[in-house]
């Protein structure tokens, strides 16, 4: 569940998340396109959602000079961008960095 472990940890001012596997996750092109999909999709897009509101909010409330996190530990508070303001885009181009960004 991306929202309780990325956007918990975007929302109680963590600098960044690590993702873990073994060998077996690699082990046929099958698994490697899924993975691939995944990064691409459900996984890159929160991420950059996440990454940008938590950009926008320490360039608006903290002038730049901090990271935005959840006053209230245990409120259901996250950093997400409004869906009706932004939408997030794949960079089509041939080789495109970076893949995914938001846009609003």
């Amino acid at each position: 569940d991306l929202i309780s472990t990325i956007g918990e940890s975007a929302a109680l001012g963590a600098a960044g998340a690590i993702f873990w596997g073994d060998a077996g996750n690699t082990g046929s092109k099958k698994n490697c396109q899924l993975i691939k999909t995944y990064i691409e999709e459900p996984l890159g897009h929160y991420i950059i959602n996440v990454t940008t509101a938590a950009e926008l909010c320490s360039q608006t409330l903290c002038r730049g000079h901090g990271r935005c996190r959840r006053q209230e530990s245990e409120a259901s508070i996250f950093l997400h961008l409004n869906p009706n303001s932004f939408q997030i885009y794949r960079n089509e181009a041939k080789y495109p960095k970076p893949l995914l960004e938001a846009k609003g």
